[in-house]
């Protein structure tokens, strides 16, 4: 396993020079540039020639790909031409927001989807089985915008239960560490901050929770169909086991394996994918960074934001492939 861990590290610079590379040539390949964007605003030709100059679009796109490439590994991710804001600052400040929503409403799924899928395995062609196979495809159909829309009117408008927008209580003072405020919070000790973020943070994880719930839960039923009828299931039931003890001890253990994959592969999405969800509750996500920088064609904040991504992607299926491990002893021996 170390072996193989080695050789997915070795890979990993490879995989971002590709999709930094592909990033590179497919923004400037696309009609238009950041020019266009401001050239509305100013008039004066010598202004527009030195900032061309500043951002080495006066360059040849080879020379513009070098440049790049060489403030890359020299870690100098530029500033946003839009904004003016460092890359670096940006990301500090969007990331961060995005990891939590999407980790909170991948546990939220994961744990949801299992439990249901587990029973209506076990309840296979009755009458709650049907229901809650109703529950999952109801899940699975329906947008992310619209749940969002949904969860703001009835909880946020109509009841009052959470709040419309924002992460935290503008309001309140808190302290800034990492960006990641459960983890400033509970370093701080600022449990009124810490509650004003999970509050905010129920109704948008959820709102993504609900439809990543409804593919878990016809994941697992299905892969727990096809381990209660496997040979090493009849034998546990042979030897006299409770169906419970035989379901949650033996089957779910194999049929969990497809759920890790297919969560993996849903966190990296979450992380860019999120747009809408995120404009909906007016999350400072990375999101809508990528939106904001593909609508004024800021080179500088969409690679970044594709990198991270794409860096996301490669560490969560190593980790899905690490946790394989974990679950099925087979691999050790092999």
């Amino acid at each position: 396993m170390l072996a193989w861990l080695i050789r997915r590290l070795i890979w990993l610079p490879f995989v971002l020079w590709t999709v930094t590379t592909l990033t590179f040539f497919a923004l400037r390949l696309v009609p238009g540039n950041p020019i266009q964007s401001i050239s509305n605003q100013l008039v004066d030709p010598v202004a527009i020639a030195r900032i061309e100059a500043e951002w080495d679009l006066d360059k040849p796109i080879h020379l513009q790909y070098l440049n790049f490439m060489r403030a890359m590994l020299s870690g100098d991710t530029g500033i946003s031409m839009s904004s003016g804001t460092p890359i670096n600052r940006l990301l500090f400040e969007r990331v961060p927001p995005t990891i939590e929503l999407a980790l909170v409403a991948m546990v939220f799924s994961t744990v949801a989807g299992i439990v249901i899928g587990v029973m209506a395995a076990v309840t296979r062609r009755r009458l709650i089985d049907n229901a809650l196979r109703l529950l999952a495809i109801t899940g699975m159909s329906m947008p992310w915008f619209w749940v969002a829309i949904m969860l703001v009117i009835v909880f946020a408008v109509r009841l009052r239960l959470a709040p419309t927008s924002g992460r935290i209580d503008p309001r309140l003072s808190y302290e800034v560490v990492t960006n990641f405020m459960l983890i400033d919070h509970l370093l701080t000790g600022n449990r009124e901050a810490l509650f004003s973020f999970l509050h905010h943070l129920i109704l948008p994880s959820l709102a993504i929770g609900i439809t990543s719930t409804g593919f878990v839960t016809r994941l697992t039923r299905a892969a727990m169909l096809e381990e209660l009828h496997s040979s090493y299931v009849r034998t546990a039931r042979g030897k006299g086991l409770l169906e419970r003890r035989v379901a949650l001890r033996h089957a779910l253990r194999n049929a969990i394996l497809p759920v890790i994959t297919l969560q993996g592969l849903q966190f990296g999405a979450l992380l860019g994918g999120a747009v809408i969800t995120e404009a909906v509750f007016a999350w400072p996500g990375l999101g809508r960074l990528l939106l904001e920088g593909i609508l004024s064609r800021d080179y500088s904040v969409v690679q970044a934001a594709v990198i991270v991504v794409a860096l996301a992607y490669v560490l969560m299926n190593t980790l899905v492939d690490l946790l394989y491990y974990v679950v099925d002893p087979r691999l050790n021996q092999s």
